[in-house]
């Protein structure tokens, strides 16, 4: 019957080995603690995490070189990374950025506008729409107006355009030199790259940031410098710093404590028996939470792992117990069994 039992774990642990070999995924997505979106603002939350422009944008600064090399070498990076499938848009000029940007505003006019469109469509909001159409065509912005008159007759299109450009009048802007944005003391060659839309995962975003890296090394000459930031950059290397930390301290701590304890036992063989319910129970509870949600959070694991000196205790405590009793495991086993279930 032990033997039975004892096969059955082993069979149990080379399963969720298994398990964890082939589906192993860490999640870092701070979402799964939110609670199910209720309402429209909510709603909008969760789709700017998922899929806004801030887990989207990438900042790329060139920097090393006189400025008209600088030049040359951001428009070889963007050719570069125009074809990529991770990238929806890659620009290092204003003018780059234009015609989709307003194809937008066409498309989304009505859901942008701030003004009373009720009012707008009616007869006598029509008939001022239409007379302000009709007196801006003798204008200077004449040819603005040929273009939207057709399907924007109650002018939204121009007049969210006016609205933003004063907005934007009052902000600085990338000066632009040899037909590329630079920084004010010209030192820097700017990028500015947006990861494709869809669920933006820490895997994406690695793979992007990848690309770009790759891609820098194929234009790269000698003295040319990549300075990459934004929030998916952030979120890339605050994931390989936490897992480097992660890695450092947990091998510190394992050899500290396999120190500690073979100083006491004399025993490798009983160094292992302490080490085996721990690493057990980490393959066990990772395979279950795998097989049941697909990934495992790291601060699930993070959590987890910090039972880990509750879980070492009790192999410790069979064993001074084994030393007090003189090799009565089963009896100390019994006593301290309803302990360790719980």
């Amino acid at each position: 019957m032990a033997r039975t039992r004892a096969l059955l774990v082993i069979l149990l642990l080379v399963a969720s080995t298994v398990v964890v070999g082939m589906k192993a995924r860490i999640s870092t997505d701070l979402r799964l603690f939110l609670p199910e979106p209720t309402n429209q603002a909510e709603l909008l939350l969760h789709h700017q995490l998922d899929n806004g422009v801030s887990t989207r944008m990438l900042f790329m600064g060139l920097t090393g070189l006189a400025s008209e090399e600088l030049a040359r070498s951001s428009n070889a990076l963007v050719a570069e990374l125009s074809g990529s499938s991770l990238l929806s848009k890659t620009v290092n000029q204003a003018d780059q950025l234009g015609e989709e940007a307003l194809q937008f505003v066409i498309r989304n006019r009505y859901h942008l506008s701030r003004r009373d469109l009720g009012k707008e469509f009616s007869e006598a909001g029509f008939r001022e729409a239409l007379s302000e159409r009709l007196a801006g065509l003798t204008g200077p912005g004449s040819g603005l107006e040929k273009r939207f008159l057709r399907q924007d007759p109650t002018g939204e299109v121009l007049a969210l355009l006016e609205e933003w450009q004063g907005k934007l009048s009052s902000h600085s802007r990338p000066l632009q030199k040899h037909g590329v944005w630079f920084s004010r003391d010209l030192n820097r060659a700017l990028v500015l790259a947006e990861i494709r839309p869809g669920e933006v995962s820490l895997e994406i975003q690695e793979q992007a940031i990848k690309h770009v890296r790759d891609s820098f090394e194929e234009i790269h000459i000698p003295g040319l410098e990549l300075i990459l930031t934004g929030p998916a950059a952030f979120a890339v290397e605050t994931g390989e710093d936490i897992r480097q930390d992660v890695r450092l301290l947990t091998w510190l701590a394992v050899t500290f404590v396999t120190l500690f304890l073979f100083l006491v036992y004399r025993s490798a063989t009983m160094v292992s028996l302490v080490f085996l319910p721990l690493l057990a129970g980490v393959v066990a509870a990772t395979a279950g939470i795998l097989l049941v949600y697909g990934q495992i959070h790291g601060i699930t694991l993070a959590f987890g792992i910090t039972l880990a000196g509750v879980a070492v205790d009790y192999p410790i405590h069979m064993m001074a117990g084994h030393i007090r009793h003189h090799g009565d495991y089963p009896d100390y086993a019994a006593k301290i069994w309803p302990t360790l279930r719980m």
